[in-house]
């Protein structure tokens, strides 16, 4: 049995992708870890190539995605491509597909290797639970359970890269674990990233075409009160930002990995700040007792081996919807 990452990256840096964190939680826990940048200009291919010199699993890539020069489109089927060219470079048995902005607690990162050497034969994929924030991690928008954990001969990335398709099924044992210990995605945390963000879904998604052109943000708009244009306007001109990005406490604290508490109230994502408490954390080995008590759950779900179950995330469309509005 063999265990391996892989992910994708672009701008990761303009756009406030916590991928120091997302790929560092790994270290020494995986055989190899594939990490594909779609040609970056704002230094996250120079950040990744100090990553790799201290973490060995590291196999970087580097070429321009074919989506540069294809039709934008609403539900991000361009992104799915990259993600699976980059997994389908991985040999391991079993491959966790992580994007560049979420980032898995110690505990569960510990708790899928030992899961993955003593798998079914029969599970295509093992669940887990992701919990999206937004505005400095004061809110928590969108809970999915994703089927990203999967054998290498019995999935395929599907849609936008938020799931794979697994032939056999997706053992659930470890849901109780992942919903004390979600995957942390901080997609639209850090204020002075929110514009590269925008640019980067711009990219791929006809729903961010006109914020982009604009300058505005209607979504943040939407569930803030405010004006996106105003805010950073004033930003701007005083450095002053809206309040939700001011605190330094986040209600949802306890649910974040050590590594992304610490940028609460964090203006913008500093990556070699993020490399040195990286490195400091060192190798995470949490309790092997806890993670095979994890593991001693009764599956909560388990669909029939066999037909292929086309494992989609919970939230699809609600994501589109919020998430590229």
């Amino acid at each position: 049995m063999s265990l391996g990452c892989y992910t994708y990256v672009r701008n990761g840096l303009a756009a406030g992708y916590t991928f120091v964190e997302a790929i560092g939680a790994w270290r020494g826990l995986v055989d190899r870890f594939v990490v594909a940048d779609g040609q970056s200009d704002d230094g996250t291919w120079e950040v990744l190539q100090e990553l790799a010199e201290w973490m060995p699993e590291l196999e970087l890539v580097r070429e321009e995605p074919a989506y540069l020069h294809q039709p934008k489109s609403v539900d991000g089927w361009q992104l799915g491509e990259v993600f699976e060219a980059a997994r389908a470079r991985l040999e391991t048995t079993w491959q966790v597909m992580v994007q560049a902005d979420c980032v898995f607690h110690p505990e569960t990162v510990t708790a899928l290797r030992l899961a993955t050497e003593h798998a079914d034969p029969r599970a295509g994929a093992f669940s887990v639970l992701r919990r999206q924030y937004r505005w400095n991690w004061q809110d928590m928008f969108l809970e999915s359970v994703l089927n990203i954990c999967t054998h290498r001969d019995r999935a395929v990335v599907m849609g936008d890269a938020m799931s794979c398709q697994v032939d056999g099924y997706a053992d659930t044992r470890l849901l109780p674990l992942f919903t004390r210990r979600p995957v942390t995605d901080s997609a639209w945390c850090f204020w002075a990233s929110l514009s590269g963000k925008v640019s980067n879904c711009a990219e791929i998604w006809t729903t961010q075409l006109d914020n982009a052109a604009s300058g505005a943000f209607s979504w943040y708009d939407a569930h803030t009160g405010r004006d996106y244009r105003a805010d950073v306007a004033a930003f701007e001109t005083t450095g002053a930002v809206p309040p939700l990005f001011a605190r330094t406490t986040s209600p949802f604290a306890d649910d974040l990995p050590d590594t992304v508490r610490a940028w609460v109230g964090a203006v913008r994502y500093d990556p070699h700040q993020a490399l040195q408490r990286v490195s400091a954390a060192g190798i995470p080995h949490p309790s092997e007792e806890a993670s095979r008590a994890a593991l001693a759950a009764p599956a909560l779900v388990r669909t029939t081996p066999g037909p292929v179950s086309r494992a989609r995330s919970t939230v699809g469309r609600a994501l589109r919807a919020a998430r590229l509005r």
